[in-house]
């Protein structure tokens, strides 16, 4: 038996969500892109209310994934951005990077480039926050386009290097929506540079560290010196709230965090609410920056 007909027999219904999506992401991989919208259109509507991260995640890939692959970056666009309030919601960081370098690849095919930085800057902090060298390889090749795009050639050749460096580490093989961005950009930078031009300023981006590619990639100017200490009285979190932000950062979900600490939920988003406020912003997203950035005491 078959895992759709089986989770039909036990009315797993996360489990039937899941079972339609990888089907569906099969049928579009043959062609077969009626039978892979009905498929992924059923799985989104049982995935509807699971509350189940897993469920939704793979329903999003596969919707994103059928537009791609049929060339529809509008419907693309439209499946990552309705996306990502759920993942934000969520706290799941690493779904929250997928949805984000997904949704900056498809603005980038449309064309819409005045809201691609801040899509790809955003993954970028969460990508060097997990240690994601996968995310980080990705999206600094979407900078790189989207600098091509914008005239910063310098910039996008450089990045172009400092991608192809952690790609040669890791061995990640790009898909061939990305492989025609990149072709692009290469030829924009090549008719304005010249090929012997784009060679030296990749080979400057492929001798940078990965931390100073990143830093580069987000043109942060003055890095946070090395070794500073926190004192109790310029922490503005106390015990329990640094407590409640390091898991957050981490992608728990209130419901993981109260099960960590032994608290109820309801406490927890207490906590996270007095976050927000005492560190003055608005995501989760945001805390997770604040906890890298911020140097923990002794």
């Amino acid at each position: 038996m078959d895992a759709e007909a089986k989770a039909r027999e036990m009315g797993d219904r996360p489990l039937l969500a899941r079972a339609l999506a990888v089907s569906a992401r099969a049928r579009a991989m043959g062609g077969d892109f009626d039978g892979a919208r009905a498929q992924a259109g059923e799985a989104a509507a049982v995935a509807v209310g699971l509350d189940d991260p897993g469920a939704d995640a793979a329903v999003t890939a596969t919707l994103g994934f059928i537009a791609q692959v049929d060339q529809d970056l509008v419907a693309a666009r439209r499946v990552y951005c309705e996306s990502l309030p759920r993942a934000r919601a969520r706290g799941n960081l690493n779904s929250l990077i997928y949805v984000l370098g997904h949704y900056g690849f498809s603005l980038l095919g449309n064309g819409q480039l005045d809201e691609v930085r801040p899509v790809f800057e955003e993954a970028l902090g969460i990508a060097r926050l997990l240690d994601n060298r996968d995310a980080v390889l990705y999206v600094l090749y979407g900078l790189a386009c989207h600098d091509a795009m914008v005239g910063q050639l310098q910039r996008a050749a450089r990045l172009l290097g400092a991608a192809e460096h952690l790609q040669a580490e890791t061995g990640v093989q790009l898909i061939p929506q990305m492989e025609a961005l990149l072709s692009q950009a290469r030829q924009t930078i090549i008719a304005s540079l010249g090929a012997p031009r784009l060679e030296s300023e990749a080979q400057t981006g492929r001798l940078m560290p990965r931390g100073e590619a990143i830093a580069y990639a987000l043109e942060e100017k003055v890095p946070r010196p090395a070794g500073a200490s926190v004192t109790t009285a310029t922490m503005p979190l106390s015990k329990r709230e640094l407590e409640v932000a390091r898991l957050v950062a981490a992608g728990l979900s209130n419901k993981e965090i109260g099960s960590r600490l032994f608290l109820s939920e309801r406490t927890v988003e207490t906590h996270v609410s007095k976050i927000l406020n005492r560190l003055g912003i608005n995501s989760r997203v945001e805390i997770a920056s604040w906890v890298a950035q911020e140097p923990r005491p002794d």
